[in-house]
């Protein structure tokens, strides 16, 4: 079982069994994800995202078209975002297409995606 399936698996059965949760996923089969480094853009794909909440937790899943990956985790209590495992921070960018950023603490990287699914 992959990874990212078993992670939300977790997420999903924590949800369960946590008095007064309030919990969601949401999956967008048709956006567009993109890779920046740099600043330039290094790849565009059609992926899929899945996103997990509740209301001490965020899980969201990519999984690219080309079978790349990414994994973001928000854990509000300790004020902590990560990609991959690693510090990351996340905006919004508003242009045409709305997309919701990613990026890697002390990296050049940048991750961003259209997806309806936050």
């Amino acid at each position: 079982m992959p990874k990212n399936l078993c992670t939300t698996l977790f997420l999903l059965t924590l949800a369960l069994f946590t008095r007064s949760a309030h919990a969601g996923c949401g999956e967008d089969n048709n956006a567009q994800c993109f890779y920046y480094k740099a600043g330039n853009l290094t790849s565009q794909s059609a992926c899929q995202v899945t996103t997990c909440a509740n209301v001490t937790s965020f899980l969201s899943n990519w999984e690219w078209e080309n079978g790349n990956s990414i994994s973001i985790t928000i854990d509000p209590q300790a004020q902590r975002t990560l990609l991959n495992d690693k510090p990351a921070y996340s905006f919004p960018l508003e242009t045409k297409n709305d997309l919701r950023c990613y990026g890697i603490i002390n990296s050049d990287e940048l991750i961003c995606t259209n997806s309806s699914a936050f």
